[in-house]
């Protein structure tokens, strides 16, 4: 799991841990920084869902 400013470590499609309907899952390159969660929620951190 990634928090919001670090590096993506690869290529892909990574979804949000906060369960909100407006965090949505985000494709990023690797080398990409993670951004914040849409809504703000603290804590949140990112999965890969899909490698591209």
């Amino acid at each position: 799991m990634y928090k919001p400013g670090q590096k993506c470590p690869e290529s892909g499609i990574w979804k949000p841990s906060c369960k909100s309907f407006w965090c949505v899952k985000i494709a990023l390159s690797k080398d990409e920084t993670f951004p914040p969660c849409s809504q703000k929620h603290s804590g949140v951190t990112w999965t890969l869902h899909q490698a591209t």
